[in-house]
C-alpha cells in the first residue's frame, strides 16, 4: 500500500488491516455495511411509525406485536427444495 492509498483510506485503514477483513474484500465490506445501515434505518423508521400511531405503552406494544406477527416471513412447503 503506497502513500496515496494510505492517505485516501484515512480512518478506514485500521478496518482494512484488522483481522477478518482483507484489503481485497473492501468492496464486499462496504456493500455489507451499506446493507446493515439500510436495514437499521428501516427498523428505526418502523419503530418511530409504531410509536407515533400508538401513543400509549399498551397500544404501542399491541401494534408492535401485531406488526411482528403480520410482517413475518411465511414459507410454504413448495419454497423448500427436495
Amino acid at each position: 500500500m503506497d502513500l496515496s492509498q494510505s492517505l485516501a483510506l484515512g480512518p478506514c485503514r485500521s478496518l482494512l488491516l484488522s483481522p477478518g477483513v482483507a484489503p481485497q474484500d473492501f468492496k464486499m465490506f462496504f456493500k455489507q455495511f451499506l446493507a446493515f445501515f439500510g436495514i437499521h434505518q428501516m427498523a428505526l423508521c418502523l419503530f418511530r411509525f409504531i410509536a407515533a400511531l400508538g401513543r400509549t405503552e399498551v397500544v404501542g406494544n399491541t401494534l408492535g406485536t401485531f406488526t411482528l406477527l403480520m410482517c413475518g416471513v411465511a414459507l410454504s412447503y413448495e419454497d423448500f427444495g427436495n
